[in-house]
């Protein structure tokens, strides 16, 4: 995610981030990616989110790994 006021990254210490590298897949949909992703036993860490630009949310595999799924606006 981009944030040219804070060097091209976003904080997201309040949002549940951590210390972990986090890749995002861009979808069509981030509802859809969300409700697929659960239904293979992914958990929602950061539930859906608009802020502007774009939508993301960030899940978590059965066995730890956080990922990201995000779609650009306009």
């Amino acid at each position: 995610m981009v944030d040219g006021d804070k060097g091209g990254v976003w904080d997201t210490s309040t949002m549940g981030g951590g210390s972990w590298a986090i890749f995002y897949v861009q979808v069509d949909d981030v509802h859809t990616a969300i409700d697929k992703a659960t239904e293979l036993g992914a958990t929602v860490v950061v539930p859906f989110t608009d802020n502007g630009p774009l939508e993301f949310a960030h899940l978590q595999d059965p066995h730890g790994n956080r990922f990201g799924v995000w779609r650009p606006k306009g």
